[in-house]
């Protein structure tokens, strides 16, 4: 009976328990679950057998002071399991003693460490890898920065320059247009890595989507003067997928081969057909990938040490969202590369016949319209310049606008103005642009008007609040005109006489 309960107890308290001579050179007892190779006998070799080699000097170190000082051993180190892999451990030991003081013998416990070991080992690679992109992010933010503070003193010196006006306005809209696709490329990863993207899949020529994908990036390969190279399979060949993020794929691997290319060199696009699957290859002539990176080239802020000394740009999620929309198409992506002779991806996607995709896969994109009738629209957003410039460009389409930059201030404009639409930020003070859109919803005198948000946040839970509220659109920030000229189009298709 007491054998048992002194089993239970090493189970319920430890995995292992042990026993030492007083001077640690021999084990004469060990117990408990086998965690620990050759946990059945007792033996004279423990410390060659049982802990890792670089940590058995540490080892000693700690249990010839514990010794001297008659005070209980306690050390975290590696050891050799039972299954041949390296683990971790935790002992403690304490000294029992004669009545002159003298010890007799060691009585410790070990406990396997190894998952805690491993999870603190993750946390603090997740820590830094967060540290690294709050860097990098920094630095990618800054670089447009720059020209559009530079940008803005050229307008304010150069009154009467309308070549120089041109030039820094270009400049500008570059520069947002970059520091937009930054927030963009975090907004997309967060939204596939919750799994809240969802694929609007329909019947693709892969030559449509590859002739798209070039021009997209063709400003770039011109600006590296780089020959481009694109071979089609002699027959149509389709995948079933969503057309946009199929784009979104080969725009990344066309940009990363155009930017990791010195000037002057070569990328082929390549799509063949290999049985069921249809497959896409982008090589380039470019500076490679070194083999350690290899292993975590696909995970997310993943950067080539090259990133620093010859700067690239972007914050090492491309390739992550690559890999991730690939396989929700259920495809696969794989890299080759040396350092120096270039890269190759290949992304294999399953190929579809004309009876694969249905009518109701398709989704096709409502045409625009050009607004044939002014419109009144309500401004609300608390950022004053942004207000202010919206209002400009609404204006100039010959619409009639008015602000107001809170809550309140719009509910008592609005009854007035009577709106066709209303653009609404849903980040407003006090009274946010979800409440507004309920009160404006509940007055009798405003029951026409298009609720339009356009907000910083862009999560699937933010636009199903937006709908919930009574928004008829969810517009993320920065909003592109031309997808606030749809949207008042339409309207002013509706107040067209029939």
């Amino acid at each position: 009976m007491a054998d048992q309960r002194f089993q239970a107890f090493v189970l319920a308290t430890c995995d292992v328990v042990y026993c030492m001579s007083p001077d640690w050179r021999e084990m004469r007892f060990l117990s408990g679950k086998e965690f620990i190779a050759d946990t059945t006998q007792p033996s004279g070799t423990w410390l060659e057998r049982y802990i890792h080699p670089d940590d058995q000097r540490q080892v000693m170190a700690t249990i010839d002071q514990a010794i001297r000082n008659k005070s209980m051993f306690e050390l975290e180190h590696r050891m050799i399991r039972a299954d041949g892999t390296l683990g971790w451990t935790f002992s403690r030991a304490i000294p029992l003693v004669d009545d002159d003081g003298a010890i007799v013998e060691w009585f410790g416990t070990a406990k396997d460490v190894t998952e805690r070991k491993r999870t603190e080992q993750e946390l603090r690679e997740s820590d830094r890898r967060k540290d690294e992109l709050i860097a990098v992010l920094a630095h990618e933010l800054r670089n447009p920065l720059s020209p559009l503070i530079n940008a803005v003193q050229l307008l304010r010196r150069t009154a009467n320059d309308a070549a120089t006006h041109n030039q820094a306005l270009a400049m500008i809209e570059r520069q947002t247009l970059s520091i937009a696709k930054l927030v963009d490329d975090l907004m997309e990863m967060a939204r596939v890595t919750s799994g809240q993207l969802r694929l609007q899949r329909e019947q693709v020529a892969l030559a449509d989507v590859v002739a798209r994908s070039v021009e997209t990036t063709s400003a770039l390969i011109d600006q590296r003067r780089h020959r481009v190279s694109v071979t089609l399979p002699s027959q149509t060949l389709e995948v079933c997928a969503d057309a946009a993020r199929l784009q979104q794929i080969l725009v990344n691997l066309l940009n990363n081969a155009a930017k990791y290319t010195d000037d002057g060199g070569r990328i082929d696009l390549i799509v063949s057909r290999e049985g069921d699957h249809a497959v896409i290859r982008v090589r380039d002539t470019g500076i490679g990938i070194e083999p350690e990176l290899m292993p975590r080239l696909f995970q997310p802020f993943t950067q080539s040490p090259y990133s620093v000394g010859r700067s690239r740009g972007g914050l090492g999620i491309g390739l992550s969202l690559v890999r991730r929309l690939v396989e929700l198409h259920g495809g696969t992506i794989e890299a080759r590369s040396e350092v120096g002779t270039g890269s190759e991806f290949t992304v294999k996607l399953p190929a579809c016949d004309s009876s694969t995709a249905t009518d109701e896969d398709a989704h096709p994109q409502p045409s625009s319209q050009n607004a044939t009738h002014s419109l009144r629209v309500l401004v609300v957003d608390d950022d004053i310049d942004g207000a202010r410039s919206l209002a400009m460009l609404l204006e100039g389409n010959g619409h009639a606008v008015t602000l107001a930059h809170d809550g309140a201030t719009a509910l008592r404009l609005a009854p007035e103005f009577q709106p066709h639409i209303a653009l609404v930020d849903i980040g407003l003070p006090e009274l946010d642009g979800y409440e507004l859109a309920r009160r404006l919803r509940a007055d009798r005198r405003l029951q026409t008007v298009g609720l339009v948000a356009i907000t910083g946040y862009g999560h699937a839970d933010d636009s199903i609040r937006s709908y919930e509220a009574g928004y008829d659109q969810h517009l993320v920030k920065p909003v592109k005109f031309d997808s606030l000229e749809e949207i008042l189009a339409r309207a002013a298709q509706r107040l067209s006489p029939k």
